[in-house]
């Protein structure tokens, strides 16, 4: 049985980019005109993080029009900061830990949302992205690759900067802004219909009661 999230926290809703911003410090001659490509999860290694700095060098240096926040705290912290620094990213924003509500905000706000994780038995986040309408690159791994497909996103291969970079570049740059606008609705709805908690509880309560008949 699929798991599901929570749709009456994530959801596709207008956002005010600069409101976003301003409250986390970022000052708008940083994110002005540029794609917003974001992370939320635990900063641990499993999560592949680092992978995703490499990968930031990398379009960073072909595409510097993006800005990519991360989003969430953990044992990492502190070692990513350096990597950061030693790679010298100039459009990295960490975020820190965020409310539910706020992570819907930045997820809404964002162009692309990333899963590099090394593992990932399911990947919620995944799904809490995709319902807020915001195209996913996931890792080839674990049960991304039941739910990401080239209709929301794409798959990467784990550990592996080059290929998350290429896919990045590729998924900013795949529609316009009307047919983008398109693609979010449709991504959402494909969350929604199908990784719903109710859509979900009904499928259980329907399979309970043809059991009982059976």
């Amino acid at each position: 049985m699929r798991n599901g999230y929570d749709p009456g926290i994530f959801y596709p809703e207008a956002q005010d980019l600069d409101a976003v911003m301003e409250r986390h410090g970022v000052k708008k001659e940083d994110y002005e005109g540029r794609k917003i490509v974001s992370f939320a999860g635990k900063l641990a290694n499993f999560k592949g993080v680092d992978v995703l700095l490499d990968a930031v060098k990398l379009y960073e240096d072909k595409d510097p029009k993006t800005i990519t926040l991360i989003v969430g705290d953990g044992d990492e912290r502190e070692k990513l900061h350096r990597q950061a620094e030693d790679l010298e990213l100039k459009s990295v924003r960490f975020f820190g830990n965020v409310s539910q509500q706020e992570l819907r905000s930045i997820y809404n706000i964002a162009d692309v949302n990333l899963v590099p994780s090394r593992r990932e038995p399911f990947g919620l986040v995944a799904i809490e992205a995709m319902a807020c309408g915001a195209p996913v690159i996931a890792t080839n791994q674990g049960g991304l690759p039941d739910f990401v497909n080239e209709s929301v996103g794409g798959l990467v291969e784990v550990e592996d900067p080059g290929d998350l970079a290429d896919r990045i570049i590729e998924v900013l740059g795949r529609y316009g802004p009307e047919e983008n606008k398109e693609w979010r609705k449709q991504i959402a709805s494909y969350a929604r219909n199908h990784y719903a908690q109710d859509k979900i509880i009904e499928e259980l309560d329907s399979l309970y009661h043809r059991v009982k008949e059976s």
